[in-house]
């Protein structure tokens, strides 16, 4: 199977009133949508926990999915940290299911423990999730998310002092955040122009029955403080504001785009033009390259980015996110030995990563590999070599298709994702 084809590439450069048009879609225009996002015959895939939300999602698609000749696919997660909660996404499989959805649920593995903070338990929903679409041959996941979310979104980002980025809230079509996991997946959510009020009052004309999450009454989780403040008001400022900051975050990564046009992003390295410290764009783009080529699972924060640029400008080398910066004209970027190869006094090295036949996985968060069959696995490199994996298997190493991912990544951190839709 060549890596390079396993999903529609769907464009991802346009502009912040395309994504505001996602927003205000609505129940009559997800069939364009649909249309537009998806290759023919490809499923629609809907993230289903049982709520009004995602229930009220599936009402307005599974029409929607039937009229293209689609399969609804609902991927429903337990997370698996309470007692119960198999038998909630039970009870939501029979929500799903009888919306006309394809029901499939999985549960999420801790190996070192259950995490349960909502940070930890979204970023594994979200691979859950990104894994379950690769498996049903979907390339975007839809979302029920509304402006009753992106009203709370922006409420605690204001709290936690962030900027521009973070105070756009949710894009209504935008990359899927998990890395690597998420790497070839798309999000959309076309129900942040409506309240959840709207979707309930829906459901009870349908006759559509939901769940309620008991986590939303845990008044010890943030999400659910935010939402009790947000009770008698101040939710439609909050989504204007939303707006505000998308537009001049919009506006950066058009500048940091701008710089990059000058950029040689190539496989494994990158040339970058010469930044200068205190530049806006050159610190956003600087970070991107640093997570895509030092294969870090996120970005770097704008102030280490901003410590970055100013050694940079100032003639000295410096590394950020597992990425290593030479300083000069031209700014040069690669992997950082040290995290391949292990450092002396500790850092262990990439260990050797098991090849399963005919599926996709990522060595170092930077390279894609399909073996063609079984028997393959990909070692670190030697030391002195280039910090590439040494391929073993029953046959030559060519067999194995490789796809770099780093220059895709890059794109996909950067360029405002809001689709030709």
């Amino acid at each position: 199977m060549d890596v390079l084809n396993v999903f529609p590439q769907t464009p991802i450069r346009t502009t912040i009133a395309e994504d505001q048009r996602v927003q205000r879609l609505g129940r009559d225009g997800l069939g364009d949508l649909v249309a537009r996002v998806l290759a023919p015959a490809k499923p629609v895939l809907v993230g289903a926990s049982g709520g009004g939300d995602s229930t009220a999602l599936m009402v307005m698609l599974a029409p929607v999915a039937s009229a293209q000749g689609r399969a609804l696919v609902a991927g429903i997660v337990d997370h698996g940290l309470r007692p119960g909660s198999d038998a909630d996404a039970r009870r939501a499989a029979d929500i799903a299911a009888s919306l006309g959805a394809n029901p499939h649920v999985v549960r999420l593995a801790w190996p070192d423990g259950p995490q349960t903070s909502q940070q930890a338990t979204r970023v594994a929903r979200y691979g859950a999730l990104a894994r379950l679409a690769r498996k049903v041959g979907a390339g975007t996941l839809f979302l029920g998310h509304t402006a009753d979310d992106q009203a709370e979104t922006v409420f605690l980002r204001r709290a936690a002092g962030s900027g521009d980025r973070g105070l756009a809230g949710m894009a209504a079509w935008a990359p899927c955040p998990v890395w690597p996991e998420g790497r070839d997946l798309m999000l959309a959510r076309p129900l942040l122009g409506m309240r959840r009020a709207e979707l309930r009052d829906l459901l009870r004309r349908e006759g559509v029955s939901w769940l309620e999450d008991p986590a939303n009454a845990l008044v010890r989780f943030a999400r659910v403080r935010a939402r009790a403040a947000l009770a008698d008001g101040g939710a439609e400022a909050l989504i204007a504001e939303a707006a505000a900051h998308a537009a001049a975050a919009a506006a950066l990564d058009d500048a940091a785009r701008a710089w990059l046009a000058g950029a040689d992003l190539g496989d494994d390295s990158a040339s970058l033009p010469a930044a200068t410290a205190g530049n806006p764009a050159h610190i956003r783009a600087l970070a991107a390259v640093a997570a895509a080529y030092g294969g870090a699972i996120r970005e770097p924060t704008p102030a280490a980015a901003q410590r970055l640029a100013a050694r940079l400008a100032a003639g000295q080398d410096g590394t950020l996110s597992g990425a290593r910066f030479r300083a000069g004209s031209r700014l040069q970027v690669s992997r950082d030995p040290g995290g391949v190869l292990g450092r002396r006094g500790g850092g262990a090295g990439i260990a050797a990563l098991p090849l399963p036949a005919g599926e996709t996985v990522v060595w170092d968060n930077r390279l894609a590999l399909t073996a063609p069959g079984a028997g393959w696995v990909a070692a670190a490199p030697a030391p002195g070599d280039p910090l590439v994996p040494r391929l073993h298997g029953p046959g030559p190493s060519a067999a194995v298709a490789a796809r770099w991912l780093p220059a895709g990544r890059v794109e996909r951190l950067i360029y405002r994702a809001e689709s030709a839709i």
